[in-house]
């Protein structure tokens, strides 16, 4: 089962509503919505930004985040982790003149960099996993209005 497929079931079972329920607030066929949340098909970009509306969620975490893991901040990077994160950096400065700056946890210890490493090479994974589902859906609708037009 691919993320969107899981994320799509975790998220209608988080609100508590059936397949039903949600098909008839979106308009869409139960039917369809149980292909989905099986990982049997996709659904068209157009309604993935429904499903991201709907759920109150950014479509890069529907489509390729695993929802499914403990996630404090909805992106699955501890909190500490991502305070870490925002203090290597410049604030006052552009963002392209930004460099790293030695950083310290409140009890004046190092923090664990290999987490920090770790935990920002999962995000861009994740991102690079959305921009890849985002492209095809995007050629599967250029290949859509191709055949439209040639009928």
């Amino acid at each position: 089962m691919n993320n969107l497929a899981r994320n799509i079931f975790l998220l209608r079972n988080e609100k508590n509503r059936s397949q039903s329920e949600v098909c008839a607030q979106l308009g869409f066929p139960r039917n369809t919505w149980s292909n989905w949340e099986n990982g049997i098909s996709v659904p068209d970009i157009d309604k993935i930004i429904a499903i991201a509306h709907y759920f109150d969620i950014g479509l890069d975490d529907l489509i390729a985040s695993d929802l499914n893991n403990n996630r404090p901040d909805k992106k699955g990077i501890p909190v500490e982790i991502i305070t870490t994160v925002d203090s290597y950096v410049h604030e006052d400065q552009p963002s392209y003149e930004r460099t790293a700056k030695p950083v310290k946890k409140q009890d004046g210890t190092a923090p664990d960099h290999s987490a920090v490493i770790n935990a920002l090479q999962g995000q861009i994974k994740a991102q690079e996993a959305t921009i890849l589902a985002l492209q095809r859906t995007m050629q599967l609708l250029e290949e859509q209005l191709k055949s439209a037009r040639h009928h």
